[in-house]
């Protein structure tokens, strides 16, 4: 079977240095999984993580303009177990 998934979030930081900033992401995965046996099954997971409107980078220097996005592309392959 495959599952799809999706989701939103919200990061808000605090520094003594720097205004406070708050970062929105947007997520969207699939989920394809081989089924083993009856209480056995193999997955791979594959989501994509979009951030939107960071205002400092981790250098704590402001990001401006198109630069304050960023997408990346988390993969993990696992052993599922059904009770």
């Amino acid at each position: 079977g495959v599952h799809a998934h999706a989701g939103l979030g919200i990061g808000m930081f605090k520094s003594e240095t720097l205004s406070d900033d708050k970062v929105g992401s947007v997520q969207l995965g699939l989920m394809p999984s081989y089924k083993l046996s009856e209480n056995f099954s193999v997955f791979l997971d594959a989501t994509g993580v979009m951030t939107i409107s960071q205002d400092y980078g981790f250098d704590g220097l402001p990001i401006n303009g198109s630069d304050n996005s960023a997408m990346m592309l988390t993969t993990r392959i696992g052993v599922a177990y059904s009770f």
